[in-house]
C-alpha cells in the first residue's frame, strides 16, 4: 500500500509540473521613428512589445490565443493565414507609416512659407502581455495598452483585456461566465464599486449608471471590469474600474 501511495504521489507531482509548463511565450518587440521629410525634428515614433504563445498543450490552443490577440488588439483579419504576431506587428507599423505620410501630404501643402508643422509630431505604442489569471477556473488574462498621439490637445490610451480558457485557447466572454440578464442586476453594485475609487467631488462626472462592457480581467481573487477614457466619464477623470471577488459575483454566475 505504501508503494502504491508513493507511485501515486510521484504521478501527481508530474501532472503538477506539466500544468505549470504547458504554455511557453515569447515577445515580438521593436521600435523606431518615421522622419518627416524636409522638416528636421518632426517625426512619428512607434514601438511595440507583444507577448505571444510559442507552445501550449496543443498547436490549436496556441493558434487560438495568438489569433485572438491579433484580431482583438491589432485589428487584422487572420482568416486563412498563420497567426504570427510579429508579422502583424510589422503590418501595424506599415499602417502607421502610410497614415502619417498621407496626413503629411494633406497638411504640408497648406502651410505658409516658414510655418512649422507643429501637428506632425506623432507617437504610437502597443504593449501586450499575459498578466493575472485564475488557475482554479483555467483562465488567464492578457492585457494590452495602446497609446497614441496624432496631434491635438492630448493623446489617447486604451486598455484592452482578453480572458482565455486555457483548455481551449478560446476567448471567454461575459456570456460564458454569467447567467442571462445579469447586466441589469449587477449595474448598481458595479456603479457603487466605481464610486468607491473616485473622490466624491468627481461622482457627478460619471455620464450614467455603467453596465458591464465586456472589457474585464480575472485573478484568483475575482473579476475586474475596466472602463477607458471617455467611456463612462470625461477624459480628465481617466480610466475607471470595478473589482469584484468571486464570492460577490456568485449570485450572477452560471
Amino acid at each position: 500500500m505504501k508503494r502504491i501511495n508513493l507511485i501515486l504521489g510521484v504521478a501527481a507531482l508530474c501532472v503538477a509540473a506539466a500544468c505549470t509548463q504547458e504554455m511557453k511565450t515569447a515577445t515580438a518587440a521593436d521600435n523606431g521613428k518615421i522622419d518627416l521629410e524636409g522638416y528636421e525634428g518632426y517625426s512619428c515614433g512607434w514601438s511595440y512589445s507583444m507577448e505571444y504563445v510559442t507552445s501550449a498543450k496543443s498547436q490549436e490552443i496556441a493558434d487560438n490565443i495568438n489569433r485572438t490577440i491579433i484580431e482583438s488588439t491589432l485589428y487584422y483579419d487572420t482568416a486563412g493565414m498563420p497567426p504570427v504576431v510579429s508579422t502583424y506587428c510589422q503590418q501595424w507599423v506599415e499602417g502607421i507609416d502610410a497614415e502619417y505620410n498621407e496626413f503629411a501630404g494633406e497638411v504640408l501643402p497648406e502651410l505658409d512659407e516658414g510655418d512649422e508643422p507643429w501637428m506632425m509630431n506623432w507617437s504610437y505604442s502597443m504593449d501586450g502581455s499575459f498578466t493575472t489569471g485564475c488557475a482554479s477556473r483555467n483562465l488567464r488574462t492578457y492585457s494590452v495598452m495602446d497609446d497614441s498621439y496624432s496631434g491635438g490637445a492630448h493623446g489617447t490610451t486604451t486598455n484592452t483585456f482578453l480572458v482565455f480558457d486555457m483548455t481551449t485557447g478560446q476567448r471567454i466572454t461575459e456570456a460564458d461566465l454569467f447567467r442571462d440578464g445579469f447586466e441589469e442586476d449587477i449595474a448598481e453594485p458595479l456603479y457603487d464599486k466605481i464610486l468607491e475609487n473616485l473622490d466624491e467631488e468627481a461622482w457627478d462626472a460619471i455620464y450614467e449608471v455603467p453596465t458591464p462592457n465586456g472589457n474585464f480581467s480575472v485573478s484568483e481573487q475575482g473579476l475586474t471590469w475596466h472602463y477607458n477614457q471617455y467611456e463612462i466619464a470625461p477624459y480628465v477623470v481617466g480610466p475607471l474600474s470595478a473589482e469584484f471577488t468571486w464570492d460577490e459575483l456568485a449570485p450572477y454566475l452560471k
